[in-house]
């Protein structure tokens, strides 16, 4: 944007524009790399205002370097006070991004741990999301391809953690009407969606599987398929529960494990027999835990009471000495 209006935008004049607002207007923290963030809420507010522009903002879309730099972005647009015409704007000036919504991962792998992996960018979910958004406003069908792509093949799998209750909201959402409107790829969205959302659902933790079923409770118009799917989940977490906690070494976790199974019980009319059986199997995990976490005792060795201490009087110095006197 700098460059556009003709201003100095090399890295020494961010670093000079930083160290001049530092103190007064923003803090830079140092947490693995530098983070910027205002001092005062309120000031972000009021610096907010001047993005009120809809040229500024067109501008600023071919810089985000990420999916998420660009969903706040939107997330900025859509609550101002811009007009729905301006708004429209900025939502087709975001079809550069397509390429990079449409292939950047999710998921990376460490530099320092090459066999882990840590987040990267947007989930898929929030990538359908922002599509939609976008295709609703300016009905460009370019959006919707792109949605399509994404739902058929993304980047990384969809993760129960970070889609599963976006998705049952999504997909709740597309059967009403997106705003009353129908999405031009409904049918066949609607279906695929639907198998990434059962297929997560199937390896979902006890606790994703709790937020889940919340989701469910609060969405409407969902397939059978999606409900049946959570129950055969939940009767799994007691038939394999031996096997799901056995590397556990949490105790939190597992005292959390049965609140969760608790719940389940209650909701899907699972027997007294079977829940206590589960639970007793998590208690004994946590005492194994406990004595696996307990420092064997280190015998120690005391002196004897009735021992009396040594003597060493002149009585002593002198048998010890006579023998040789006597020579």
């Amino acid at each position: 944007m700098s460059k556009a209006y003709g201003l100095a935008h090399g890295l020494k004049d961010f670093e000079e524009a930083l160290r001049i607002l530092e103190g007064s207007f923003v803090r830079i923290t140092i947490f693995r790399l530098p983070i910027v963030t205002f001092i005062n809420p309120s000031l972000k507010d009021y610096l907010s205002s001047y993005l009120l522009d809809t040229n500024i903002l067109i501008r600023l879309v071919p810089t985000a370097d990420s999916i998420d730099w660009l969903s706040h972005l939107w997330k900025f647009v859509r609550s101002s006070t811009l007009s729905l015409t301006d708004q429209t704007e900025v939502a087709k000036a975001c079809i550069i991004s397509l390429g990079m919504i449409e292939t950047r991962p999710t998921w990376r792998r460490k530099t320092d741990e090459p066999e882990s992996l840590e987040y990267n960018d947007a989930s898929n979910s929030t990538r359908l999301q922002l599509l939609m958004d976008w295709w609703q406003i300016t009905n460009d069908n370019r959006f919707a391809d792109s949605i399509m792509k994404i739902a058929r093949n993304s980047p990384d799998l969809f993760s129960a953690a970070l889609d599963g209750v976006v998705l049952i909201e999504f997909i709740s959402k597309i059967r009403a009407g997106v705003d009353g409107k129908r999405f031009v790829y409904e049918v066949e969205l609607l279906e695929v969606l639907e198998n990434k959302l059962l297929e997560t659902i199937r390896w979902s933790s006890s606790e994703t599987l709790s937020q889940l079923i919340d989701a469910v409770d609060s969405a409407s118009g969902l397939p059978d398929s999606i409900w049946n799917t959570l129950h055969q989940a939940v009767l799994e977490e007691f038939t394999e529960n031996n096997s799901r906690m056995v590397n556990d070494d949490s105790e939190s976790d597992l005292l959390e494990r049965i609140d969760e199974l608790k719940k389940f019980a209650l909701r899907f009319g699972v027997s007294d027999l079977e829940l206590n059986r589960a639970v007793l199997e998590i208690e004994d995990r946590i005492m194994e835990i406990e004595e696996q976490s307990c420092p064997d005792s280190t015998p120690s060795f005391s002196s004897s009471n009735s021992r009396e201490a040594d003597k060493f009087d002149n009585l002593a110095l002198r048998d010890l000495f006579m023998p040789l006197l006597e020579r």
